[in-house]
């Protein structure tokens, strides 16, 4: 710091108005550490010189300058954090680029006024606003808080162009000239494919309206929707329940335990998680699960037999004690083991079971 003694290798930050500790090695500089005021700093820095000076300090950023970047998609974006907040420093088509643009922000202090121009242009470069999906270039941009759709396009000199125009008139598809506006609804078949779930998904203008198992399911409900000019409130009462957005969502209500290898059927009702019972296979849970939604989840309106089925793997509740040879009565009540008591035969603990589910096991209907 010019006219402070015994302050060299310490800078003030302009923005913040803490001391840094720095030093520059190899023609790059590098930010050690941040200091409220500036006899910290001082003392700081006397102790890294003497534990080894700045070479050892800096240590691995002197072969690798940190790495800064991570890799999204196709291409590697370079981010670090300054003050508390995550900075953007551009998006790259080659790690060999990300890379070099890391060496030269470390070599400048990450200050990117500081940057020769060329360097600046690259961090500061327009986006594209399309991208190479399923044969199509899409054009997408973030208007508010939504990813709006813009169409998808043959080749990229076709969505080159499209985005030039949609710049022109502000984003405003409507504004577009008749001949743009044609094209963008021409190419626009408002769904799109996903290879991972294997489905297909409709939207218009960053509205959700559902996905759907198949293309021909999809282009009906497009159909549908143009047919009220995407107003979902003048569809007809089963045009409207067609959307999978109205439509329930359909639970399993049945998991797989990997530890037991064996189904689980459950169902949380009233804020609660029930367990109904295991089960060796899959078609078996199935079975239960359907058995059970005809009853809506009341046990008591199963037939005996029924419930006896349903309950082959429940927890009985009991189990014998080989120490003092009795029947221990048991349930896990909020995470924890209740115990019940030991009775002299099966049969009592049977009976104990049966009372206190009655009771909601209220250990008072023992007394």
């Amino acid at each position: 710091m010019k006219g402070v003694p015994n302050s060299k290798n310490i800078r003030q930050d302009e923005e913040t108005g803490e001391f840094v500790i720095y030093c520059k090695i190899r023609g790059d500089y590098y930010d050690l550490s941040r200091h409220k005021n500036l006899l910290q700093a001082m003392r700081e820095r006397d102790k890294i010189i003497a534990n080894g000076g700045f070479e050892q300090a800096v240590g691995w950023r002197l072969k690798h300058h940190g790495k800064y970047y991570y890799k999204r998609g196709n291409n590697y974006v370079v981010v670090r954090q300054i003050n508390g907040k995550s900075i953007n420093f551009g998006t790259y088509k080659t790690e060999a680029e990300a890379k070099e643009i890391v060496r030269v922000l470390w070599k400048y202090n990450w200050d990117k006024k500081q940057l020769p121009v060329q360097y600046q242009d690259k961090i500061n470069r327009k986006p594209k606003y399309y991208t190479f999906s399923n044969g199509k270039y899409l054009i997408t941009k973030k208007v508010g808080d939504t990813i709006r759709s813009f169409g998808a396009y043959s080749s990229e000199e076709e969505a080159q162009r499209m985005v030039e125009e949609l710049k022109k008139v502000n984003w405003d598809i409507n504004r577009l000239s008749y001949f743009d506006k044609k094209q963008f609804q021409k190419q626009h078949k408002y769904y799109t494919y996903n290879k991972r779930s294997n489905k297909y998904t409709v939207v218009k203008q960053g509205q959700y309206y559902g996905t759907y198992l198949s293309e021909e399911e999809a282009i009906e409900i497009v159909r549908l929707l143009k047919s009220v000019n995407w107003d979902m409130g003048q569809l007809s009462s089963e045009d409207y329940n067609r959307l999978s957005i109205n439509q329930p969502k359909n639970h399993k209500n049945y998991t797989y335990d990997k530890s037991k290898d064996n189904y689980v059927v459950y169902k949380t009702i009233n804020g609660k998680y029930n367990t109904f019972g295991r089960y060796d296979s899959e078609n078996e849970a199935v079975v239960i699960v359907e058995l059970l939604k005809n009853v809506d989840w009341n046990l008591d309106q199963l037939t005996p037999e029924e419930r006896k089925r349903i309950n082959k793997n429940v927890s009985k509740h009991y189990g014998y004690n080989k120490q003092n040879k009795t029947w221990r009565v048991y349930k896990q009540i909020n995470g924890k083991y209740t115990n019940f008591g030991e009775y002299p035969t099966e049969a009592k603990a049977q009976e104990i079971v049966e009372l206190l589910k009655k009771n909601n096991w209220n250990k008072e209907c023992l007394a």
